[in-house]
């Protein structure tokens, strides 16, 4: 079973033992396939209960094979194409609380309560981009924004403010002075094909009209990333598109491990710090602490 990737639990042991059991002629009367049993026979055969480290549809011989087929294509696209430089990009979610799953408390507790904010499941959307010579390139956020109620009104913050209001909009004009990330707002807070094309022309809309060497991109098999319309500027600035395999993104996506971990590592510290301050602020005013979420603007400085 455990080479198909079942999950194999106590429960499930027991009952294949009473299935073998049965099949050599034992009644449930002369075995019961116990948890003693159970713990006795993982002793045995030197197996234990594992926490899983991954999960999904495929096996890890599919993924092995998928990983080959991706870097086999991937050599033949920059062969025939004469590509020198290779481009990856990943989105991520970055939330704006970073509360711990564990907290410090008395032995024995049965009921263990923390203050949150009320944002824990609230989060911005990430896009990150480095290339095979080791540069990495500004972040590009997609925040939650609301929408207005007047279609012309959505239509012009989309075309002059990069889908926010005027009034956020001053916010986010600062932060796009102070900072290389561009920020991008719509009611979900998801990647879209408008935004899709907006991130090529920032990274690679110098290159339209010129007489330049193609550039390959890889990144995620997502709908909002290879419309007609992508595809179709991506062509402009010579930009190949391909798509990182779907099922097997762990295994073929290295910006995943190298990329994303060191990002929520920061921005855990960046809570804590912010927690810390709120904690301070709560001793010198004296009032009961009451944590609140970093404000948009104060998440994108981070």
């Amino acid at each position: 079973m455990r080479s198909d990737g079942i999950p194999v639990s106590r429960q499930l042991l027991s009952c294949k033992a009473m299935e073998v059991a049965k099949d050599l002629g034992f009644t449930p009367q002369q075995f019961k396939a116990s948890q003693t049993w159970v713990s006795g026979f993982l002793r045995r055969w030197r197996m234990a209960m594992r926490s899983k480290t991954r999960s999904g549809q495929a096996n890890l011989a599919q993924g092995e094979k998928a990983l080959e087929d991706f870097a086999m294509k991937i050599r033949e696209v920059v062969q025939t194409q004469e590509i020198e430089n290779i481009y990856n990009a990943d989105q991520t979610g970055i939330n704006y609380e970073y509360l711990p799953k564990q907290t410090v408390d008395s032995k024995g507790s049965k009921t263990v309560w923390i203050k949150c904010a009320g944002h824990e499941k609230d989060r911005m959307t990430a896009m990150l981009l480095a290339d095979s010579k080791g540069t990495k390139y500004p972040l590009f956020l997609v925040l939650k924004s609301q929408q207005s109620k007047v279609k012309k009104v959505v239509q012009d913050n989309l075309t002059n403010r990069n889908g926010f209001g005027k009034q956020v909009w001053r916010e986010v004009e600062e932060l796009h002075e102070r900072h290389p990330s561009r920020i991008y707002g719509n009611p979900t807070a998801w990647w879209n094909e408008s935004i899709s094309i907006a991130f090529l022309k920032y990274h690679f809309g110098y290159r339209e009209g010129k007489d330049v060497k193609k550039v390959l991109l890889l990144w995620d098999d997502f709908s909002a990333h290879f419309t007609d319309n992508v595809i179709a500027y991506a062509q402009k600035v010579s930009v190949v598109l391909e798509k990182i395999p779907p099922t097997f993104t762990l295994i073929c996506q290295p910006a995943d491990v190298s990329w994303m971990k060191p990002l929520k590592a920061y921005m855990r510290r960046q809570w804590v710090q912010h927690l810390r301050s709120k904690i301070e602020q709560a001793k010198d005013s004296n009032e009961p602490f009451k944590l609140r979420a970093p404000r948009q603007p104060s998440s994108m400085a981070f």
